[in-house]
């Protein structure tokens, strides 16, 4: 038993390290792939984030114009009523100026008074002079309050999308009306136009509602995130969709994975890398979050898998040849063993052979002896 296992350990061996050189290949591979994809979703945060203080400082900017514009006298003496018809016209060509440096921020400026009612707007619509906005739950809270305050999405009534930058007017404490600035939600997705050039990335930006404020297709604006996202095949990918905006609703920061239907039903579905951080807009937090098709970086990961097992292929190679290698060693020596042995067993014979006859012929001499005459 003894011999046997002398003769045959080096092939449980060698299977056991075929074994080893395979595991740590896969191993050296799944490393890889994470440090590929753990950078790529790191420079896709630093992206995002720096996109999201862009647009901080872009409704922050809107913010400091309304604060500087809520300050002017004439702003005062509009929302108070303090004034004749001839005075309208002084104040309104007095703010112009004002007006043009909010202008190029936004698409339209209201002053709307404590009662809600329009007195003024630029560009000017003597229509909408007088309109009721009194109703709206945004400017109530901003007027109640008296704070900035952002609006969600609503419809004008030219059925383009925006949402209302509210900033209250005080005076003597008191809330005396408000100016409201109106910013498209197409104007919020130019912000985003520069990440959603070719096909690299894709940017999309939602507010607390989950209301798209930013996206690639213009025709998605202003409807729910599920659209982009949320069409997973399966129960689990849609779970896992549902969690990443959960985080992004509750102002995190962060990177995962998505799983999304590929082009070609046949295909199955697509890694996506995603990276995602808050917009802080007054009380609400938006979030700006940006995409990449994970075969963007599949090239090198790919090349090191084919890297990987060519190596392994190699030290297998290798391996078996010294494997047979040695077992023929093996088969040799145990020829020339059985030889050796079929030789000595041989000589043996010869010699009890020869002993055989020198005994005979001794007892033949000793007869022949015996016989002869004295």
């Amino acid at each position: 038993m003894r011999k046997i296992i002398r003769k045959t350990w080096i092939y449980p061996v060698l299977v056991i390290a075929l074994i080893g050189i395979c595991y740590q290949a896969w191993l050296n591979h799944a490393d890889f792939e994470r440090t590929m994809v753990g950078e790529a979703q790191a420079q896709l945060l630093i992206i995002a984030k720096s996109e999201a203080q862009s647009i901080e400082k872009y409704i922050g900017n809107i913010n400091q114009e309304l604060e500087i514009l809520s300050s002017e006298f004439a702003v005062h003496q509009m929302l108070t009523g303090r004034y004749g018809r001839d005075e309208w016209k002084k104040y309104r060509q007095y703010l112009e100026g004002s007006y043009k440096d909010v202008e190029e921020l936004v698409d339209s400026l209201y002053l709307v008074n404590a009662n809600g009612t329009v007195v003024d707007v630029d560009p000017l619509n003597e229509e909408a002079i007088g309109r009721d906005f009194s109703g709206e739950p945004a400017l109530k809270r901003a007027m109640q309050e008296g704070r900035p305050y952002t609006s969600s999405v609503f419809r004008l009534a030219s059925g383009e999308l925006a949402i209302a930058d509210l900033y209250p007017v005080i005076e003597e404490g008191k809330v005396i009306g408000l100016l409201r600035a109106d910013i498209l939600v197409s104007r919020i997705n130019n912000l985003l136009g520069h990440l959603n050039q070719g096909q690299e990335r894709r940017a999309f930006m939602i507010d607390n509602e989950k209301t798209l404020l930013g996206y690639r297709e213009s025709s998605y604006l202003g409807k729910g995130v599920g659209v982009i996202i949320n069409d997973a095949p399966a129960e689990e990918t849609r779970r896992r969709s549902e969690r990443i905006i959960e985080r992004m609703l509750a102002a995190e920061e962060g990177t995962d994975m998505l799983l999304l239907p590929a082009g070609d039903k046949a295909a199955g579905v697509k890694r996506i890398l995603i990276a995602f951080a808050p917009v802080n807009i007054g009380s609400h937090t938006w979030s700006i979050a940006l995409m990449m098709d994970y075969r963007l970086i599949s090239g090198p990961i790919s090349r090191n898998a084919l890297d990987n097992l060519v190596f392994s292929g190699l030290i297998l190679l290798i391996l078996v040849i010294l494997g047979v290698s040695l077992y023929r060693i093996r088969k040799k020596e145990d020829e020339s063993a059985l030889s050796e042995a079929a030789l000595n067993i041989i000589n043996r014979q010869l010699h009890l052979e020869i002993d055989e006859r020198r005994k005979i012929e001794e007892e033949l001499l000793k007869s022949l002896r015996r016989r002869r005459p004295s």
